[in-house]
């Protein structure tokens, strides 16, 4: 009887760790394909180098379910955070408890990133206002990786803007000298200034009912609400090219819109005591798309003021490619 009971000790002993054996394969095989990191920020300009960030900045990390908005428990706004090589674009997750892996089974999952990091609302959206948050709203970029797996882990992030980029370029016509554009403010009507941007795909909202005055100088910008001016890209072009000689550019980020019906642009102009007034869709911009340059020629003359629109989007953005999720515009 003693034997007996001594032998099913024995056999219990050895199950127990053969089942906890089996436990520690399974653990070390879900954790052996950690996703890869690497990101950097990019202009509109499809053309431009690409930044290398150095100084701790974070991206906020989602693993996703492969070709869905569907976030894979737990990896949602991960914090992953730069190195400080500036010959390396890795990303260090901010804690080992964090890091996403692939499936040893081999389904696809996407990888979906925005920076600066910061808290998020419900699914997974980011707070925008323009007037009293400007300078998070336009420094928002983002990006996509699709179809990755356990044999291909390394995500290349080409970080985007987000928002819509609207470029003035105010050039001397006749009668004016590029001096006399000094000074000269643009002001924005009609628009929304308070907005999502989706996290996941890239898309931006806004509620719509909320506009407010956006004020551009060569100084920056400036809103009503705003107790200081936000420093934005104001420079006045003199290389050898008579024509830039004779322009001043001003930039300012808005939120993406399919219509601009109602949008209007003010310009006044100081030393020539006039003020002129467009309407945005006559001159040539229906809508403003995410992730687009629009750049508004301008020319001012001694008797009016001459306006149109070309549009620049980022091509390589379709839902085919390897970054996905052009900004797109719904209203709340």
């Amino acid at each position: 009887m003693i034997q007996r009971k001594s032998t099913i000790f024995l056999l219990a002993t050895l199950l127990i760790l053969a089942a906890c054996s089996d436990d520690d394969d399974t653990a070390a095989t879900a954790q052996s394909y950690p996703v890869v990191i690497t990101a950097q920020g990019f202009s509109l300009d499809e053309d431009s180098e690409g930044t290398t960030y150095t100084n701790g900045e974070t991206l906020g990390v989602y693993m996703l379910e492969g070709g869905t908005d569907n976030i894979v428990p737990p990896y949602s706004n991960l914090r992953y955070y730069a190195n400080r090589y500036d010959d390396q674009d890795y990303f260090l997750p901010g804690s080992n408890d964090s890091i996403p892996y692939f499936p040893a089974t081999g389904e696809q999952r996407d990888i979906a990133a925005y920076y600066p990091r910061t808290v998020t609302l419900a699914d997974s959206l980011v707070n925008i206002h323009l007037t009293e948050h400007y300078d998070y709203a336009s420094s928002l970029l983002w990006a996509r990786v699709n179809g990755l797996d356990k044999d291909n882990r390394t995500a290349f992030l080409q970080l985007r803007p987000a928002l819509t980029l609207l470029t003035f370029n105010l050039r001397a016509g006749y009668g004016v000298t590029v001096d006399e554009l000094a000074r000269t403010v643009i002001t924005l009507r009609g628009l929304p200034v308070s907005g999502y941007f989706n996290a996941l795909n890239g898309h931006t909202s806004y509620n719509e009912g909320i506009t407010q005055d956006i004020v551009v100088t060569e100084d920056g910008i400036a809103t009503q609400s705003a107790s200081a001016a936000v420093r934005t890209a104001a420079t006045r072009a003199n290389d050898s090219d008579s024509d830039e000689q004779q322009t001043v550019t001003m930039q300012v980020f808005v939120l993406p819109s399919s219509t601009t019906q109602g949008y209007t642009m003010t310009v006044e102009i100081p030393s020539l005591g006039q003020t002129y007034e467009q309407d945005i869709p006559a001159a040539g911009a229906s809508d403003f798309a995410g992730s687009t340059e629009y750049e508004f020629d301008t020319q001012i003359n001694d008797d009016g003021m001459i306006v149109s629109v070309q549009s620049s989007p980022i091509n390589n953005w379709g839902q085919s490619g390897s970054i996905s999720g052009e900004g797109e515009e719904t209203t709340e």
